[in-house]
């Protein structure tokens, strides 16, 4: 049974006010934020201390869409740059929700399309907190779509089978692009994932091998610390304040972030300040900087 993708326009309305395109998405401005200058940025020098500059604003189309095969659904939050063309996908597998079940609990995760649900995630995912849509509009590959679908608690797992049958990925690709029209194209294709999310996205890979063709991989501080195998382009952001080995890994401990403008005030909480802070907050642009 093939997949098909469906637009939740009234759900896009209610989480972004504003008209609705015939992609089915609304603009939204985006405010400036601070990224990592990456001429600053020296790779594999633990002694670096790179600088910051601010990003302008700028705006992004958001919408909601739905996936769907056979009793699994998930939603899926993309965001599109505001000329009205994506230059392929970058796709974003978030950390576990598990982890924090009573607080997804309570915003009703169980639903696919609960609408606290989706806008408490598209809240931390789009614009602000982590804004992973964001870095990538301040990125030079800012013409690129963001997609991610959003996890949900059901005897599917999380995120079903885009860990078991990479056909859904490309289906799923596919239906958003018969969907949003000329606005979306499904290639080059770049994967990032964070945290707890290292653990979904190394099967999510195994299983894309004849369906999509990545171009591309990043890991957020990955927790504990795994790494994506083969051949592919990769880049791996590690805070060293989570599980494992930091071989082979871009370290980025507190040291580094000595120009931050937070910086003093993270020195007695360095885990939550860099592993929920910094890193899940200026990597994933960096990482689009210099791949």
């Amino acid at each position: 049974m093939a997949a098909t993708v469906t637009a939740q326009d009234a759900l896009t309305l209610k989480l972004f006010p504003g008209t609705l395109g015939k992609d089915h998405c609304v603009e939204c401005d985006v405010p400036g934020k601070w990224v990592i200058d990456a001429t600053t940025f020296k790779s594999g020098d633990p002694k670096n201390l790179f600088g910051f500059k601010m990003a302008p604003a700028t705006t992004g189309r958001v919408g909601i869409f739905l996936v769907e095969r056979g009793a699994f659904k998930r939603a899926l939050i993309v965001c599109l740059p505001s000329a009205g063309t994506a230059a392929g996908v970058l796709f974003g597998i978030s950390h576990g929700f598990g982890q924090s079940h009573t607080e997804y609990m309570k915003r009703g995760y169980t639903n696919p399309l609960s609408e606290p649900h989706l806008k408490y995630v598209a809240d931390w995912a789009l614009f602000n907190d982590f804004r992973w849509a964001a870095q990538l509009l301040f990125s030079r590959r800012r013409e690129m779509a963001f997609v991610m679908p959003v996890r949900a608690s059901d005897s599917h797992g999380e995120l079903g089978p885009f860990l078991t049958d990479g056909a859904l990925t490309r289906e799923t690709l596919d239906g958003l692009a018969a969907v949003i029209g000329k606005g979306f194209v499904t290639s080059p294709f770049d994967t990032f994932s964070f945290s707890s999310g290292i653990g979904d996205i190394l099967p999510f890979l195994a299983v894309l091998k004849g369906k999509v063709t990545v171009r591309s991989v990043i890991s957020i501080d990955p927790n504990p610390i795994l790494m994506a195998s083969g051949g592919l382009p990769k880049l791996h952001f590690a805070s060293g304040k989570t599980s494992g080995s930091d071989k082979g890994l871009e370290y980025m401990p507190y040291d580094r972030w000595a120009k931050h403008h937070l910086w003093a005030t993270g020195k007695n909480t360095q885990f939550d300040y860099l592993h929920n802070g910094c890193l899940p907050t200026y990597c994933l642009n960096l990482g689009l900087e210099i791949a």
